[in-house]
């Protein structure tokens, strides 16, 4: 017979109820979605005119932003101390693979064509993945 791994049993908490305790489905789609336009992003950089590489570059920003903060917000929800599952190790991971993506890669390319003024690169420094 096949050994199953236990089902994690969601706590209880008297006040507020029921309390999951898996990081939800959408937080991966969010990461993956992001990172897979990054990708492709990169890919079709040399391809694309100025005009509209600048329009994807802020597309993407905002979307690896936006994946980055429901990532992050996940993990400290549902990963905290003793609580680390498949999921919140999967999790971790897409993270670092979505800040590769976004930020190692696809924004040195951004900045290339996309020249800006020292206010704006000092405001846009100030968020933590873009």
């Amino acid at each position: 017979p096949k050994i199953q791994a236990p089902k994690m049993a969601a706590e209880y908490d008297e006040i507020f109820g029921e309390i999951t305790t898996d990081v939800p489905d959408h937080v991966f789609d969010a990461g993956m979605a992001a990172e897979r336009a990054a990708r492709t992003l990169l890919r079709d950089m040399p391809h694309i005119q100025r005009p509209e590489g600048i329009q994807r570059c802020d597309h993407t920003a905002n979307q690896c932003n936006e994946a980055y903060y429901v990532m992050r917000q996940n993990l400290m929800q549902y990963c905290s101390a003793g609580r680390h599952t498949k999921k919140c190790s999967r999790l971790v991971d897409l993270l670092d693979s979505c800040r590769i993506a976004c930020v190692e890669e696809l924004k040195p390319e951004c900045n290339r064509i996309k020249p800006r003024s020292i206010i704006a690169q000092a405001f846009r420094w100030r968020t933590l993945i873009w």
